[in-house]
């Protein structure tokens, strides 16, 4: 697993969630009573807060920073992020319809699983990206030695 890979894999999903969260309110897939503060905060149906969207960006950001150190923090903040956002549309699957059509709950749930594909695709890759760099640094202090 490269850096380059990884990063792709975190766009997809970072992409996802934003045309996501844009989406389900074109369409009209979220419930009625709950307001855009809630999108900014809470998340929509089958997308993540979008506070926590701008925090994953600026974690991807890091990746592209020269320090290896905070490639490292921007990759394990990306992946746990992944992670997050997979369980919370696996929780999407259990909850009942809350005030849209049987048709539009049925996309929600369309979009729940995917964003579980997604998420657990990112925390998947920023896991074997670090364990591939650990192994480059494991080699690099072996053939130094």
């Amino acid at each position: 697993m490269t850096m380059n890979q990884f990063r792709l894999v975190a766009v997809i999903l970072i992409a996802f969630n934003a045309l996501g969260s844009v989406a389900t309110w074109l369409a009209g897939l979220q419930n009625p009573k709950v307001g855009v503060a809630n999108a900014l905060g809470g998340g929509t149906q089958f997308t993540g807060p979008l506070v926590l969207l701008f925090l994953a960006c600026c974690a991807l950001a890091l990746t592209y920073t020269q320090s290896r150190r905070l490639q490292r923090i921007g990759a394990v903040l990306v992946g746990l992020w992944g992670a997050s956002f997979a369980l919370g549309d696996l929780t999407q699957l259990f909850q009942h319809n809350d005030g849209i059509s049987q048709g539009r709950w049925d996309v929600v749930l369309g979009g729940a699983v995917i964003g579980i594909v997604l998420g657990v695709a990112t925390a998947t890759c920023a896991v074997r990206l670090l364990l591939a760099q650990r192994r480059e640094r494991r080699l690099g202090e072996v053939g130094v030695a």
